[in-house]
């Protein structure tokens, strides 16, 4: 598994792990072939914590959730229509979509409704680091992405000029 950073700086730019133990970690780099040893526990928590990053390849899971909801709210709870929730939503409703990479990040989208009521909608805001994905990796990204949000009942159209 090569081992770089979109977007970020990295010392495992350009490694490529060849063993795993549960105590170490071995890698070569692809440019000089000198290898090197990571302890697991310490690589694994530079990893979480950002300081290390792997190739972003694909996603593993992706969540839609659609965030305030059509129609009058008559006011008869403290909610967003649901009894109790003491949680209220007075904007226009939109779709949030979050991707998890395979290389442990999250990445979210905005998708705003095209028309009142409906289910068609088009993107709206994103992570910034989405932009500077390599075209393969936005493309697999907008694959994902489009299916969940087919799959939830959603249409996606490309955004229109404003």
């Amino acid at each position: 598994m090569p081992a770089t950073g979109i977007g970020t700086a990295t010392p495992l730019a350009t490694w490529e792990v060849t063993s795993i133990t549960p105590e170490r970690v071995v890698g070569t780099d692809l440019e000089s072939g000198a290898e090197r040893e990571w302890d697991r526990e310490a690589l694994e928590r530079g990893l979480l914590i950002g300081e290390y990053s792997t190739n972003l390849t694909d996603f593993e899971e992706i969540s839609v959730v659609q965030i305030g909801r059509w129609g009058d709210d008559d006011g008869g709870d403290e909610g967003d229509g649901e009894a109790g929730s003491g949680y209220r939503y007075d904007g226009r409703p939109y779709v949030t979509v979050v991707a998890y990479g395979d290389n442990g990040r999250k990445y979210a989208r905005r998708y705003r409704f095209v028309d009142d009521g409906g289910g068609t909608l088009e993107l709206w805001t994103q992570d910034p680091a989405v932009e500077r994905f390599p075209d393969e990796v936005a493309a697999r990204l907008d694959e994902r992405v489009r299916a969940e949000l087919e799959a939830d009942g959603y249409e996606v159209r490309e955004p229109t000029a404003e």
